[in-house]
């Protein structure tokens, strides 16, 4: 999280009021996790509403959403199958990993993808009837910054939250999942002995089924994440309250400690 520039922010587009669970934040560095906790005090944001962590997000993410479609994130990554150039534009849930939209390009640069994965998102948030807010959190790439791609959202409760430049790390979800998906279709799906862009979509149609639904999440205690939405709705998993049972104490959270 930095300094806390993007919090502060999001509190001030938002406004404090509106944020519900808090201020949540993560930071490798001691010494911008200390400026951090300033920064949250001296811009009137009490102790009892932000929750900031000393840990690396990729190897020890310390928070996790509450409930579904609080976060989706999106990143675009690239491969080549049979001298063929792919972008692969993916749409995830932060809170159980799904993968909600992907768009697939066989050409570099093509915008497609991008617009082909939001489509998806937008028809699922229809599909459940969702008034919530929503925080889209992208990179600042040209696409995910450009005036048609963030008016489509103009219809939905969506904010838009962007990684600073340079910081590939204010996305630790996709930059967790999307190194060991390209592996698992190449490995598991063997994509590399396809021909064309059809016979790859095909693919990455029959891996999102597969990750939804059969391949276990370590972060769900090994369910899936389709299986983990429904018992969610159903009533057997409680929503999470990050802050309800919080003993309050000035000190530090410390993750990381030295030797």
């Amino acid at each position: 999280c930095g300094s806390g520039s993007l919090l502060l922010k999001a509190a001030k587009i938002l406004g404090k009021e509106k944020v519900r669970q808090g201020f949540y934040g993560q930071e490798i560095n001691i010494t911008t996790y200390n400026l951090c906790r300033i920064n949250m005090f001296l811009h009137d944001i009490d102790y009892d509403k932000f929750d900031i962590a000393n840990e690396d997000t990729l190897l020890s993410p310390q928070h996790w959403d509450d409930e579904p479609f609080e976060v989706i994130v999106s990143d675009m990554t690239a491969f080549w199958v049979k001298g063929t150039y792919y972008e692969l534009t993916m749409y995830f849930d932060a809170w159980n990993k799904e993968i909600v939209g992907y768009g697939l390009v066989s050409r570099k640069g093509d915008i497609r993808s991008y617009y082909d994965g939001l489509e998806q998102v937008l028809k699922r948030i229809k599909k459940e009837q969702t008034d919530q807010l929503i925080i889209l959190h992208t990179d600042q790439g040209s696409v995910y910054s450009s005036e048609s791609y963030n008016k489509l959202l103009d219809n939905y409760n969506i904010e838009r939250s962007m990684s600073r430049a340079g910081t590939p790390t204010d996305n630790p979800v996709n930059e967790s999942l999307n190194g060991w998906i390209k592996e698992e279709l190449i490995m598991d799906f063997n994509i590399e002995g396809y021909q064309n862009r059809n016979d790859v979509l095909m693919a990455l149609s029959r891996y999102q089924h597969y990750y939804n639904r059969m391949r276990p999440c370590f972060a769900l205690d090994y369910d899936t994440p389709h299986n983990f939405y429904e018992r969610f709705k159903n009533g057997k998993i409680e929503r999470r309250n990050t802050f309800k049972d919080r003993q309050l104490s000035d000190k530090p959270k410390l993750s990381r400690q030295k030797k």
